[in-house]
């Protein structure tokens, strides 16, 4: 796993790669060798001056570059009036600051083999023992 945090990403991505990614993307949802889900937000009431933490995600894919990802971004929200109008503000811990991470994934590479094997094994495993209920403490696993 790569982690990369805003100033990797700004050393090796500039705004016309950005734009030029964005529009073979666009290119590629016409065509429909791309998909994306509607994002997706979630008001939890935070008793806060931000009346409300807001996570949200969104999902795309492309079939092109072979990754799908999910963003995911966690704010404080409120919609004060500031000139007769209604305006969103969010930030993080504070104003000025935002909170966001974003996981790609490769369509092209699922993990498998003993990773897949072992982990279906232990949740299987741990259900089981939350089922076993002492009534049957006579009988045997």
């Amino acid at each position: 796993m790569l982690f990369l945090d805003n100033d990797d990403v700004a050393r090796v991505i500039d705004m016309p790669l950005c734009l030029e990614s964005l529009e073979g993307l666009f290119r590629e949802l016409g065509r429909g060798d791309a998909v994306g889900m509607g994002r997706m937000d979630m008001y939890v009431p935070s008793g806060q001056e931000a009346p409300y933490h807001r996570l949200a995600l969104m999902v795309g894919g492309s079939r092109k570059d072979g990754y799908a990802c999910i963003r995911i971004i966690s704010d404080m929200v409120s919609w004060p009036l500031e000139r007769g109008r209604r305006r969103e503000n969010k930030y993080a811990r504070e104003p000025g600051t935002y909170c966001g991470l974003l996981l790609l994934l490769s369509t092209r590479v699922v993990p498998g083999g003993h990773t897949r094997l072992r982990a279906a094994g232990l949740k299987n495993a741990h259900a089981l023992q939350g089922l076993w209920i002492p009534a049957f403490a006579g009988m045997t696993r």
